[in-house]
């Protein structure tokens, strides 16, 4: 019996083990044109992937430089605009109330003659002095109305404060009235005339047409 057993077991263990004379058991050969097929299609697969890849890319890149474009269109913008305000609102009316107080500088250093001596007034000369010692104390006014954070602006261009620059222009006008004036009339004004420059001198900071100080104390 057991040799029976042992002899089955025998038998069904080789007709288990592979026949090398079996021909569908022996390895066959890997055909080149599917060796090549499979080659070209991995090919393709990576190249389709880098292809998603960089479009990928690309569409990240140009969004962000689009952005990048934007923000420095945007920014421009906003430069220029502040600059110009600032320009238009308070470097320019800065710079035209300097060129107020210089022009007042000018009109009575080149007018003194007849603002400081009534004796060699004329009617056409006191006509035009007047004229002109008016125009100075409007240009005063709005030029001084016109500069934006005034306080800063003096700071900084080294203008004389509001209420100086007002006073000056009321002076300015007072001043006028007396050009008119002539003969013993305008020799009793004398005074008042004097008084008026040495305050207009002294509110704008400016020289003394007298080549002293004692005005600018008088004036106090």
């Amino acid at each position: 019996m057991r040799k029976h057993w042992s002899g089955c077991v025998e038998g069904a263990s080789l007709r288990l083990q592979p026949n090398p004379r079996d021909p569908s058991r022996v390895p066959q050969a890997a055909d080149p044109s599917s060796t090549r097929r499979q080659e070209r299609a991995g090919r393709s697969s990576a190249t389709s992937r880098s292809l998603i890849g960089y479009k990928y890319h690309s569409k990240k890149w140009t969004s962000l430089m689009s952005l990048d474009v934007l923000y420095t269109f945007v920014g421009s913008v906003i430069v220029f605009v502040v600059g110009q305000l600032l320009l238009k609102t308070f470097i320019e009316p800065a710079h035209e109330l300097r060129k107020a107080i210089a022009a007042i500088r000018y009109s009575l250093l080149y007018l003194a003659p007849d603002i400081l001596t009534p004796i060699g007034r004329t009617a056409e000369n006191a006509e035009s002095t007047r004229d002109s010692l008016l125009r100075n104390s409007a240009d005063l006014y709005v030029c001084c109305a016109a500069v934006l954070w005034y306080p800063v602006g003096a700071w900084i261009f080294g203008l004389p404060e509001k209420e100086n620059v007002y006073s000056a222009a009321k002076s300015l006008r007072g001043l006028s009235t007396y050009m008119l004036e002539t003969g013993e009339r305008a020799d009793r004004h004398i005074s008042d005339v004097n008084l008026y420059v040495k305050r207009i001198e002294r509110a704008l900071s400016l020289p003394s047409l007298f080549g002293t100080d004692e005005g600018r104390q008088e004036a106090d």
